[in-house]
This record gives C-alpha cells, structure tokens and sequence, in this order.
C-alpha cells in the first residue's frame, strides 16, 4: 500500500475507470487531460475552483502534503503511462532529489508537457534544473493555469511565428509587444498572403501584421483573415483579438474562429475577447477548444512557452558521452591524501590534468571567461559559466547548469549568454573555439561527478582563444568538502 500525504487534501481521479474523489473541496474538476500535483493543501483547494471556473479537465489531482511516501517524482511516473494525461501540472516548494526528478522529467517531457509553479525567484539551480528537463517553468499560478489552458486543448506552434488578427488597433499593438517579449515573433506577411487578404477583405482593413479587420469586421473577415494566415508556411500560430463593443454578433465570430482552427489543427490559435464577459464560453465545440484569455499578454505569453517547449523538444536529446584523456583511478589518488579546505595549487592543477584540462599561461589575445562549480545542498555540483569583468559583475551575464551535463547541456549553457554574439563570432570578430570551450565545461562536470569529494572549484581566468587554437586555463581553485555528497531521497 501506497500512502499519500500525510497533512494534504487528497486525491481526485475523474477517468472512468477509476472515479475517486477523496478529498475536502467542495469543487471538483471537470474530467479532461490534465493532471496536477500540489505541495499545499490549501492552495489546491483553490486550483480545483479556480480549474472549473476556467472548464480546464482534469484527469487527477493529487495534494502530496508532507510526501512521506508518494513523490512528486512518483506521480510523474505514474501520469507518464496515464493514456488519460497529455499535460502535467507541477506546484513544487522543494524538491526532495532532484537528480531523479531531472531523469523523470526528461523521460516525460518529450511526450507530455510538463508546466511547473516554483516559488522562488533568483534561484539559478531551480531554472537550471527545469531548463535541462524541459520543464515550463511559470511565475505565478496564473501564468501556470494560462499554458495549461493552451497546451491542453491547441497543439504546440511548430515555430515562433505569428500572426496577430484584430478589429482593433490599440489592443494589437500591445499585443505585439507582448509576443516580442515572449519571444515571438510577429513577421511581415509576403505579397500573396496580402493579395489574398486584401481580395477577402474591407478595403480600409490594414493587411500587414497584425491584420486590422476595422471595427466593422464580419465573422465571414475573421474566417477568411484565418484560413488565409493558417495556411501560410510562414506563420506558426496566431492570437485572435476581438472587441464586442464594437462589433455584433459575437457569437458568429467565436464560431468562425472554430472553424478556422479546426481546419487547421497542427499550428494553435488563441484568443482574447477584450470587454465581452461571458463572450469566451462561445469557444467551445465538443473537444474544440479556442483558449481564450482576458488579456492579450497572456495569450502572448502562453505562445511564448508553447513555442519554447517545442523547440526543446524538437532539438535531439543529449548524452553523457565518454571523454578521451580522462583518468579517474588518478584523481581519486590524489584526492586520497587531502585534507578538507583548500587545495595546494600544483595539486590542482594535476587533478585537472588528470581529466584533460591543463593549467597554462598564454599571451595570446582573446575574451576572458570564468567556470565555477558549487556544491548545493538541494541540487548537488552546479557549474556556472560567464565573461569576466562587466559582463558578469554588473550584467549578470552568468548561465548555470546541474551535473551530470549531456552535450547539449553544454551546448546550450554556453550560447544562452547574452554575449554570446561575441563568442560565435556574429559580432566583434571571429569568436572563440566554441568545441574546446565545450569540451572543457563536460571534463568539469564529469570531474566533480567523479570526485563527490570537490565542494567548490573555479577556473580563472580562462582566456578564449580563435577558433582551432583552444582555451588557456591560466589559473585553478579547488576546495574540497568535509564529507563527500550524498544523494537525496526519492
């Protein structure tokens, strides 16, 4: 037997199979796809409410409380072979190991979104730890509900372009800028699509994107507007605005916008019905559902993580490979005498010798960098990377990943730097030799994995050099723990 909590408010299964509804809210959800795991009693009692008042389905909801037994890491198993779950929803205050989390999340994401709630803010190893899995990490439960809302009834867009659709300026302005700081895009249309439109519209509709129907807009413009941007290769999704105020009929707009999604069901639309309380009920067709949200930054932003999740997805899946040159029968000697605390320079940098890392001088001319490893007691070995100088001090310029690193984990630490421009050489000359530097960060990870003993290291400076030429590791700081890491629980 299984025990869930103690101190939670249950547990909720709305599959047929298995209708359970062991818990003290008064609201239930309706049946759907989503499944949601919460570390609060009390807030769950208000995501069952806040989930019915939105129509999202549930599938299961399960309150862990104090997660004596059962796991977040154990539901996500669990909902991984749930054909009744598509998306999983993640309320988590602390992680209890996070390594196996990384594993499971890794496993499920690909097939099923994995849309998470984390409390803190300026935690690195939390962003760290969700961006490696493929987790959507959200600021707020609204935020959360607002992707869960997409991903449960829309398809991920297969790129991040799109197209704003409106009957209203001022509201498609904002929208832009909200797709723009989600990471959108809102392309120019080309010329067939702009004939196309300027055949099926008003004359006075503005054709470019967004596409401005004019408050005088009919359902019969929004279906034509849709079908013909849908359709086009270069766009990926699109947010549909609409002012009741201005317009009749609502309920033969909302309509129109369902057949328009509906005959295009691999790219997503959403949508915002601004000032028409009531209005967004009209969006809903049998299994057919057009998210719709009060605003339209939130539907931007829903986009925004959508699309993110599918390039993620859409990117091959790492390894851990097997690096030549590394000896770790000799840096387990050479750690076998050390006391605790720092390590004597020559010391160090043998043990970096001994996983294919020399320490040397170089007069050659290129960016200074820096790479650090710290031991957190919730995560384990963290490795930061970034330019010293400004870039890091007043920047913040600094990415953070969790051991063990897959290729692509170092692939992607290193070009998620805002100056990273500099260093594939889009900007300021050639770059740096991005394969060595690569290579580096995975002998450090594979270091401090070898070696639990190591608390804390940094290699500085570490000179950038041409690409072909390498990297010069000019000086190391090793410090070793008391009591070497241990593992978490389940």
């Amino acid at each position: 037997m299984r025990l869930v909590g103690p101190n939670c408010m249950g547990v909720v299964n709305t599959t047929p199979a298995a209708r359970l509804a062991a818990t003290f809210s008064p609201a239930l959800p309706l049946p759907g796809r989503v499944a949601m795991s919460s570390q609060s009693g009390p807030l769950g009692l208000a995501v069952l409410d806040f989930a019915r008042r939105l129509r999202l389905g549930f599938s299961g909801f399960v309150s862990v409380g104090h997660a004596v037994d059962v796991s977040t890491n154990d539901l996500l198993q669990w909902w991984e072979e749930d054909p009744e779950t598509s998306v999983v929803l993640l309320h988590v205050e602390t992680f209890g190991n996070p390594r196996r989390f990384a594993r499971t999340a890794r496993r499920v994401a690909p097939r099923k979104p994995i849309v998470a709630v984390h409390p803190g803010h300026a935690d690195a190893a939390v962003d760290s730890l969700f961006a490696q899995s493929g987790v959507i990490r959200t600021r707020s439960l609204q935020e959360l509900f607002d992707v869960a809302l997409l991903l449960a009834h829309q398809p991920p867009p297969p790129g991040n372009r799109v197209a704003v659709i409106t009957n209203a300026g001022g509201p498609a302005a904002l929208t832009v800028g909200a797709c723009e700081a989600s990471g959108l895009r809102v392309p120019g249309l080309g010329a067939r699509v702009r004939h196309a439109l300027r055949t099926a519209l008003s004359p006075r509709a503005d054709v470019t994107n967004p596409i401005d129907l004019t408050p005088m807009a009919t359902a019969a413009h929004y279906r034509q507007a849709l079908d013909t941007v849908l359709a086009d290769d270069g766009i990926d999704a699109a947010v549909v605005l609409f002012m009741p105020p201005l317009a009749d009929k609502p309920d033969e707009v909302a309509a129109a916008i369902l057949d328009a999604a509906e005959a295009a069901p691999e790219k997503p639309v959403v949508a915002s019905f601004l000032g028409g309380a009531g209005v967004a009920d009209l969006l809903h067709r049998g299994d057919l559902v057009v998210p719709t949200y009060a605003f339209p930054e939130s539907a931007a932003a829903s986009l925004g993580h959508a699309a993110a999740y599918q390039a993620w997805r859409s990117t091959p899946a790492g390894v851990v490979p097997d690096l030549p040159e590394v000896d770790t029968d000799r840096g387990r000697s050479l750690i076998a005498g050390c006391a605790p605390g720092a390590v004597p320079p020559q010391l160090a940098a043998e043990l970096l010798d001994s996983y294919g890392i020399s320490v040397r001088d170089t007069h050659a001319p290129g960016p200074d960098a820096f790479l650090s490893v710290r031991a957190d007691p919730v995560f384990g070995p963290v490795i930061a990377f970034g330019l010293t100088g400004d870039y890091a001090d007043f920047m913040a310029d600094v990415a953070h990943r969790i051991t063990p690193l897959s290729d692509r984990d170092a692939r992607e630490m290193i070009r998620s730097l805002r100056a990273a421009p500099l260093l594939d050489g889009r900007v300021g000359g050639p770059g740096v030799d991005l394969a060595a530097l690569e290579e580096t960060v995975l002998r450090i990870s594979a270091m401090v994995e070898d070696l639990p003993e190591i608390e804390s290291m940094e290699l500085r400076p570490v000179r950038l050099l041409p690409p072909g030429d390498g990297i010069a590791v000019a000086r190391a700081t090793i410090r070793l723990a008391d009591a070497p890491r241990r593992g978490g629980p389940s």
